[in-house]
């Protein structure tokens, strides 16, 4: 008897909870109707405290959006998309237009956290002005920026725009990630601006250039020609800096590696003849130019020899 009496009563309590928390649900649906969406948001919260239903987190978002809680919406139709998965076109529609609201009153973190929400929901849908806004703030931290420069750059008003974006993302991949990455943003920026927007291309040489230096010299003792490739590409891009100059040695390097003295000279004394004032890379330069002589010297030495 008292087994049953128990159950009797979880049932009850059971059912006390789901009466009041309909009711807080009809309390919201009411206060919604009659645009009083404070109210009605209050009511969906606390009728969502205990009740795993996604129509009431739907509600919780529409009525977020409506009070001007744009935070609490996106994080809404977040659960939303987790609990039901079949609505979760609502749910990305509603992340979108609270980002959309979020643009216009200038909450940039709920703009930052409605893009990346639609990243994971709908990876294809277009995020491009709102990535804009925030890679222009200026605030994210780089791995956040360099996920969403690309769409921000199909956003940019026009090419000069979209050519310092570019640049920002080649920076950034060298910074971060690699100069195998890097590399082809700085080879893709080159071929936009050389011709069009020749400041942005002069400004990322050295970047360029210290990057294709890098993975020559990384090269440089398994497949020496490989590496020429490198060393010549930075050459091309930025001649006359340090690290260009220190390109022309590598050059002569790989030359050398290859069996061709001449050409190897050739690259040494290049790299003097660019030398403002003496410096470390005209000692090396230097020191390799009389490497050669004496080479050829002990060569002809031996060859005198009857």
């Amino acid at each position: 008897m008292r087994a049953v009496l128990g159950r009797a009563l979880v049932v009850g309590a059971a059912l006390l909870v789901s009466c009041r928390l309909a009711g807080q649900e009809q309390v919201g649906d009411v206060a919604y109707r009659e645009a009083r969406f404070a109210e009605a948001l209050q009511a969906y919260r606390r009728a969502s405290d205990r009740a795993d239903d996604p129509g009431i987190q739907a509600k919780l978002g529409a009525a977020a959006l409506r009070a001007g809680d744009v935070r609490e919406a996106i994080d809404a139709y977040r659960q939303l998309a987790s609990r039901a998965p079949i609505r979760i076109e609502e749910a990305v529609q509603g992340i979108d237009l609270a980002a959309r609201i979020a643009l216009e009153t200038g909450d940039e973190e709920a703009v930052r956290e409605a893009v990346f929400a639609l990243g994971t929901l709908a990876p294809r849908w277009p995020i491009g002005r709102y990535a804009l806004s925030l890679v222009q703030s200026r605030t994210l931290p780089v791995d956040e920026a360099l996920r969403l420069i690309p769409a921000a750059m199909g956003a940019a008003g026009d090419r000069p725009a979209a050519d310092s974006l570019l640049r920002e993302y080649a920076s950034g991949l060298r910074a971060t990630a690699s100069c195998d990455v890097a590399i082809h943003a700085y080879r893709s920026l080159r071929r936009r601006t050389e011709t069009d927007n020749p400041s942005v291309a002069h400004g990322a040489a050295t970047e360029y250039a210290s990057c294709a230096l890098e993975l020559g010299l990384r090269h440089e003792r398994a497949t020496p020609w490989t590496a020429e490739e490198y060393f010549r590409e930075a050459i091309a891009v930025d001649s006359t800096s340090p690290v260009g100059r220190r390109s022309l040695v590598a050059l002569g390097d790989a030359r050398l590696a290859q069996g061709d003295m001449f050409g190897g000279a050739m690259a040494y004394q290049a790299a003097l003849d660019l030398a403002a004032e003496p410096d470390s890379l005209v000692d090396l330069a230097t020191a390799r130019l009389n490497s050669i002589a004496a080479a050829g010297t002990a060569d002809d030495s031996t060859a005198a020899v009857p």
